[in-house]
């Protein structure tokens, strides 16, 4: 089903509480009062995460209460649960609808739709409940939700500078993003669009043949060669907790490459690691395309080049099962 933004043509609609819907987006990127709504993600990737709670009651405020003024819903066949690793479990939502309702002037309604989707790798309790709040921020988004998150403005370590007016520089570098306990990334320092023309493509990983072992690889050779908080380190020189958020596929990582998933858990099985060269092999190629369609897209798209990316990225062909 299709988004159905384009039926707003009374100039009269408002939300549940009173908004009017031209107000939506400004009303939905407002920072919030609260430093505690923008927390750092135990890991060493430097992720902001957006609380749950202050999201659902920002929600709650512009369109009213759920089932009144909006609502999210989905079918239990469209839950993807994976196969357990280490008691953690992938939970796909493959296909959801965040709705809200606007009115008219005499208070006739109108509901509109949002599709959305999302993904969440934790104990399975929490991962259906994380891949729920994660689809649901990816659907607000839409509407700019938490905007200067997005833009790069605001994060959990300039939240008190930023809410006081003193914020006038750009987050450290390396800082994403994340929408309750889904993630959605956006990263926090960008160069601008000359220079994201400009940029070369990252070169491929690089790995040295671990010394006496026949010339064979060690995985702790691997050398990252992306980002800048930890390009140029080898893996055995990451902390644990950095080594866990590289280790660990979540959010919209895992739900554009579940095949990935599924290799990891045939190497757990004792395929010697077949299945995740393979896995690695095709993403290396799958995702230098999907980088480079999105750079071209940059160029010649404009203002609609967000827009369309977005669609890429929720698209089934550029999910790599």
């Amino acid at each position: 089903m299709d988004n159905k933004h384009t039926g707003i043509s009374d100039p009269n609609l408002h939300t549940f509480t009173g908004i009017p819907a031209g107000e939506i987006p400004a009303r939905l990127a407002e920072p919030f009062d609260d430093p505690r709504a923008y927390k750092g993600v135990p890991g060493g990737a430097d992720l902001t995460d957006i609380s749950t709670g202050h999201m659902l009651e920002r929600i709650t405020q512009v369109f009213g209460p759920k089932g009144l003024g909006w609502n999210f819903l989905f079918n239990k066949e469209d839950v993807e649960i994976g196969s357990p690793v280490d008691k953690r479990v992938l939970v796909r939502l493959k296909y959801a609808l965040f709705q809200y309702t606007l009115f008219g002037a005499e208070g006739q309604p109108q509901v509109f739709e949002i599709v959305t989707s999302g993904a969440n790798t934790n104990s399975l309790e929490y991962a259906e409940e994380g891949a729920r709040t994660s689809a649901l921020g990816a659907a607000i988004k839409g509407l700019c939700f938490q905007l200067p998150v997005y833009k790069g403005l605001l994060d959990h370590h300039n939240v008190e500078q930023y809410l006081a007016g003193g914020a006038t520089k750009q987050p450290s570098g390396g800082s994403e993003t994340s929408t309750g306990n889904g993630k959605v990334r956006s990263a926090a320092a960008k160069a601008g669009p000359a220079a994201a023309e400009a940029a070369e493509p990252e070169p491929a990983p690089q790995l040295a043949a671990q010394p006496g072992n026949g010339g064979s690889v060690h995985p702790g050779e691997f050398v990252i060669n992306v980002g800048t908080k930890y390009r140029g380190k080898k893996v055995r020189e990451l902390a644990e907790n950095v080594l866990a958020w590289f280790a660990n596929l979540e959010g919209v990582r895992a739900s554009l490459f579940p095949r990935l998933a599924s290799a990891y858990a045939a190497w757990c099985a004792g395929d010697q690691g077949a299945a995740l060269r393979d896995a690695v092999s095709a993403g290396a190629g799958h995702w230098s395309r999907a980088c480079a369609q999105m750079l071209q897209m940059h160029r010649t798209l404009g203002d609609d080049a967000p827009a369309q990316i977005e669609r890429c990225l929720q698209s089934p062909d550029w999910v790599l099962s």
